[in-house]
């Protein structure tokens, strides 16, 4: 043993070898013994995920045409069964091996009434297509997939442009610049229609995302336009089928891109236009939204284009569903957070630059993040709160008060006559009845507060409609500058004016 190692290895490896030199033929059962069966093998291993077309060929004799050119037949007839959407109805199709058709009284079946020239007949123990199927396939599907006159065409060309030269004939050399031609006249047609009605394009022409819009809309439209004409060059089915797999794959591709790129544009084009109109918890909501969208879109296109192109997804989609299950259970808190932000943008319980009390935190809110909100104190500190925490315990916003009261503690001489007092709580009512800004209910609060040796001490208090903070302290400054032109216009010695906000 130790003398003839290579002896020894050849025939440890001779099983895999031969495993791997297997045919599909050998690995798959081929089963023809009844109609329903053949269609079975037929269709079934041309799906995309199963696709052996070496296999569908075997429903065609072979005795006169080689197993390639038995495979076309069998992906041309798939075609033509698709184009003209014709469902075979496995359930009415015969399961008996001895089948005998009622009209034609021998082992016949017809596959379909839209086409009485394909048909199944049985050949010594195996049920295959018939040889007038085989012949009429290339004609019917001929009919079909020669649009804008390509058949007159061949025949007004001299018989010369039917010579073949590296599989293709010359008239199809003569053909696919005449494509390629109207490919590019009309995508360049549609996309000058695009820059000249799309105002999202006519008023961002500098951006460089907008430009990479317009040439993967370009391509897009090259390449599904391609895919229509793609049958006028009559190309062998199974070039035909591959090129139109790569093309679909390569559209839902620039579809994808397309989609994620105008998520970027569209979002913050959104926010610039609308900021007056959208409120800004919707407009952070949105830009929350915006990578999320983008994940969505590039797993999805990712799935449909490997799907597009033949791969089998099944088992992608279930790794990522285990992935996903063990992500979501070592992710636990992550997740209470983000469904935490997600009730704060349904519930709208707070926005931004909204002062809340929530616990022994208070302060203004100046973030809404996927996991927790940003909150600065009154001593500028900033507070980082779970999202989760917050939709679980009792939030006081303050920001959502329709008038915030305002107290003006104001300190008089004590030397102050009583009817100067009388004319100076007077003038401060009339004050009152000056400013829209003030609530109506509020004219009477004006009440001499304290005595003491020194001053008299009168309250003025007012509840003030402002809709920011900035309207809010311009209204303060108008309230006391009011005041202090009053005390003077009546000589009043003011001691002191303590303006404080009440909450």
């Amino acid at each position: 043993m130790a003398r003839y190692p290579a002896i020894w290895l050849l025939t440890f490896l001779y099983p895999f070898f031969h495993a791997s030199a297997r045919t599909p033929q050998d690995v798959f059962d081929c089963n023809l013994s009844s109609p329903y069966n053949t269609i079975i093998t037929h269709l079934g291993f041309l799906k995309e995920g199963n696709y052996y077309p070496e296999i569908a060929a075997e429903t065609f004799s072979q005795e006169h045409r080689s197993q390639k050119e038995a495979a076309e037949l069998a992906i041309w007839l798939q075609q033509l069964l698709q184009k003209n959407k014709v469902n075979i109805d496995l359930s009415q199709v015969p399961k008996n091996e001895q089948y005998v058709d009622p009209a034609a009284k021998y082992h016949r079946y017809q596959l379909t009434q839209v086409f009485p020239e394909i048909y199944l007949v049985k050949v010594k123990d195996k049920w295959i297509y018939s040889e007038e199927t085989a012949k009429s396939i290339p004609a019917l599907l001929a009919e079909q997939s020669y649009p804008l006159g390509i058949k007159k065409l061949q025949k007004i060309l001299p018989n010369s442009f039917r010579k073949e030269i590296l599989g293709l004939y010359l008239w199809q050399y003569l053909l696919l610049p005449i494509l390629i031609l109207l490919i590019v006249s009309i995508r360049r047609t549609i996309i000058y229609i695009l820059e000249k009605f799309l105002p999202l394009f006519s008023k961002h022409k500098n951006s460089s995302q907008v430009r990479l819009i317009k040439s993967i809309i370009s391509l897009l439209i090259t390449l599904l336009i391609s895919i229509g004409v793609l049958p006028m060059a009559q190309l062998s089915a199974t070039v035909e089928q591959l090129a139109t797999r790569l093309l679909k794959g390569a559209s839902l591709l620039s579809t994808t891109v397309l989609c994620y790129q105008w998520v970027s544009v569209l979002v913050p084009h959104t926010r610039k236009k609308h900021t007056k109109k959208i409120k800004q918890l919707n407009l952070q909501l949105m830009m929350l939204a915006q990578p999320f969208m983008k994940v969505l879109v590039v797993l999805t296109g990712i799935l449909l284009t490997l799907k597009a192109l033949n791969f089998e997804i099944s088992n992608l989609l279930t790794g990522i569903s285990i992935g996903g299950i063990g992500f979501a259970l070592a992710s636990q808190d992550t997740i209470k957070n983000f469904f935490g932000t997600l009730a704060i943008f349904v519930d709208h319980p707070f926005g931004v630059g909204d002062t809340i009390v929530t616990g022994s935190i208070k302060g203004k809110v100046e973030e809404i993040g996927l996991r927790a909100t940003r909150i600065r104190t009154h001593r500028q500190s900033i507070i980082y709160v779970p999202n989760a925490k917050l939709i679980d315990t009792h939030i006081d916003n303050h920001g959502l008060q329709n008038y915030q009261r305002f107290d003006v503690h104001i300190a008089i001489a004590y030397k102050t006559t009583p009817v100067m007092i009388e004319a100076f709580m007077e003038g401060l009512r009339e004050t009152k009845t000056q400013h829209h800004y003030i609530l109506e209910d509020d004219k009477r609060h004006i009440c001499l507060e304290s005595v003491s040796d020194a001053t008299l001490k009168i309250l003025f208090c007012v509840h003030l409609n402002a809709p920011n903070q900035v309207q809010n302290q311009q209204y303060k400054d108008a309230i006391l500058d009011d005041i202090t032109k009053l005390a003077k216009r009546l000589g009043i010695h003011l001691v002191s004016l303590s303006p404080a906000s009440q909450e």
